[in-house]
């Protein structure tokens, strides 16, 4: 595991532990900014696939407590198969009770062997923070981790960042250019596309095969 999961698992057990399965427990703020990320998260749906009428599965990177699968359900889109992974031990727990038709795996999804490949992967707060790390640092594990993941979807991933367009940088942010962030993206398919509108100092973006 590396030094920047180790922090950032640190950081969300420290959250879980103060507010339990809330989006305060994720560091996420109030819900409604929640739901706008969620909303984002699942717009990596193509048509086809919002239906029920086929087998969908997905895998959500940094599931934390099923937040998102939660929401899935609430909006219809409980045909899809859901498998979340998160290195807080906590929180995959707290998602196998609640959820047992769902899977939740405890571990490191950079360094675990993944033999099974997904239709869709999204990744949903992640790579908003850096805390302790550097830019640099963050962006080699950025660009380690949008690879593993583009690499086992059979469809596409999706994974939001803070946008640099903003009038100042918190520290503890990781904050990436959407125009340089496409040049990264390009190196692995020109199927892309940004979700720079939604109101929160952050976006979306969009990977398929």
């Amino acid at each position: 595991m590396s030094k920047i999961t180790e922090d950032l698992k640190a950081h969300y057990a420290k959250k879980f532990e103060e507010f339990g399965a809330t989006s305060e427990g994720v560091d996420w703020g109030p819900k409604e900014k929640a739901a706008m990320r969620y909303e984002a998260m699942l717009d990596v749906l193509l048509e086809g696939d919002r239906s029920g009428k086929q087998q969908v599965s997905m895998l959500d990177i940094g599931a934390g407590y099923g937040g998102q699968y939660e929401f899935m359900l609430a909006k219809g889109y409980g045909h899809i198969q859901f498998t979340g992974v998160d290195v807080v031990k906590e929180m995959v727990d707290f998602g196998n009770q609640k959820y047992p038709e769902a899977t939740f795996i405890n571990g490191d999804f950079l360094s675990m062997p993944v033999t099974e490949r997904y239709d869709y992967l999204t990744c949903n707060g992640i790579l908003t923070q850096k805390l302790s790390a550097t830019d640099s640092e963050m962006h080699d594990y950025m660009e380690a981790l949008v690879a593993k993941m583009f690499q086992i979807c059979h469809k596409g991933i999706a994974f939001n960042t803070m946008t640099s367009y903003v009038d100042y940088q918190m520290d503890g942010n990781f904050h990436n250019d959407p125009s340089e962030l496409l040049k990264i993206l390009f190196k692995h398919t020109r199927h892309v596309k940004l979700n720079h509108a939604y109101p929160l100092y952050e976006y979306t973006a969009y990977m398929y095969k």
